[in-house]
């Protein structure tokens, strides 16, 4: 999928904090691809930035699943290890999860 394709899914914002400014495409193999905003791809990010994650986890798109319960993965704050386990994986992004 092209970053046009995924601007067109997205709404034209970030598939995690809904930004709208600096948008790439990052892969979240086998899924496919997500688009994030500059600060979603960034190493140094404030871990509250994060909260955003809850939304996020309720997208119906299987690669803003996958890239959702990964990124919950590396946080540690209660509230995300929470999300993780909340989150309701399609048949598919649960297999992925698995492997």
């Amino acid at each position: 999928m092209d970053l046009e394709q995924l601007k067109a899914r997205a709404g034209g914002v970030c598939e995690f904090c809904g930004a709208d400014a600096g948008l790439a495409a990052v892969d979240a193999a086998p899924a496919g691809a997500v688009l994030l905003c500059e600060t979603c791809r960034a190493e140094d990010v404030p871990a509250a930035h994060w909260r955003c994650l809850e939304g996020a986890a309720w997208s119906a798109e299987p690669a803003v699943q996958l890239a959702v319960w990964r990124k919950l993965a590396t946080l540690t704050d209660a509230w995300a290890v929470e999300a993780r386990a909340g989150m309701d994986l399609s048949d598919e992004v649960r297999g992925w999860t698995e492997a």
